[in-house]
């Protein structure tokens, strides 16, 4: 069962980082790529940091682990809220990849995306 969990948790890290630079050049501008790939890693270094020992806090403090599950899930809430932005809607979302007018936020997609110029 470790070796498993190792295999999968392994996988699904080593994943995390082309992702995030994949998400980050089709959804950020050009110009200022750097810098926020650099703000994400900061922040994402620093919620690394904090999560566990707020969680003990939390854990000492109401003597059970539960309350900590609880306050993670309400922190996945609100993060997955502020991905998705707190105007998106299903279908204003479709029609935002789809290159519609209705969509929460008009930015590039996927299908969008040039690939680098060799200079």
């Amino acid at each position: 069962v470790a070796i498993a969990y190792v295999v999968v948790a392994g996988t699904a890290i080593g994943a995390l980082s082309p992702l995030d630079g994949i998400y980050a050049r089709a959804t950020l501008p050009s110009d200022d790529l750097g810098a926020l790939m650099g703000a994400l890693a900061l922040l994402t270094g620093t919620a690394g940091a904090l999560g566990p020992v707020l969680g003990a806090v939390v854990v000492d403090l109401s003597g059970d682990r539960t309350a900590a599950a609880g306050v993670a899930a309400v922190f996945a809430v609100l993060g997955a809220w502020l991905v998705r932005g707190p105007g998106a809607t299903r279908s204003g979302a479709a029609e935002s990849v789809q290159g519609g007018a209705g969509g929460a936020q008009a930015g590039p997609t996927l299908g969008a995306v040039e690939p680098p110029r060799v200079r």
